[in-house]
């Protein structure tokens, strides 16, 4: 099994992260905020994105 690159999705449109996401999940690993702050926070917490 090959460890897909872990991406983040940030856009304040619910609509569009889960468009967007669900065109990239398969290709890369996704994880999604919907503001700036909160995509910080994460991007903070692991390292892995």
């Amino acid at each position: 099994m090959t460890d897909l690159v872990r991406i983040l999705v940030v856009d304040d449109s619910r609509l569009v992260r889960m468009a967007l996401a669900r065109n990239l999940k398969g290709t890369f690993d996704v994880r999604e905020e919907g503001d700036g702050e909160a995509a910080w926070q994460q991007l903070l917490l692991d390292h892995s994105i």
